[in-house]
């Protein structure tokens, strides 16, 4: 019976987890598409909203990249461009929001 309790407590605890990571967001600045460390939750994949506000230039480099939707310039005041050099850019929701 203990051991059910704790299971389910893990089991809400990852459902969070999973929901803080649904997106992830370029720390404002310039970069390349690939750089880890410029994104709040790590590089987007095909699960996430990616979101690029604030004075940001970011570059698509040659590659296929797979992400769930993508969200430019939303923000008052955003200044947010982003530059396919080469790559590709797949959107699995169909969903692009460019401010």
């Amino acid at each position: 019976m203990v051991v059910l309790v704790c299971f389910g407590w893990a089991r809400a605890a990852s459902a969070d987890d999973d929901r803080s990571r649904d997106y992830t967001e370029w720390i404002s600045g310039e970069g390349n598409w690939t750089k880890a460390s410029r994104w709040s939750n790590s590089v987007p994949n095909a699960f996430q909203r990616t979101e690029i506000h604030g004075n940001s230039s970011v570059t698509v480099p040659a590659g296929v990249y797979v992400i769930g939707d993508l969200e430019i310039g939303l923000e008052q005041g955003d200044h947010a461009r982003v530059e396919v050099d080469g790559g590709q850019l797949i959107l699995m929701q169909d969903s692009l929001r460019i401010g």
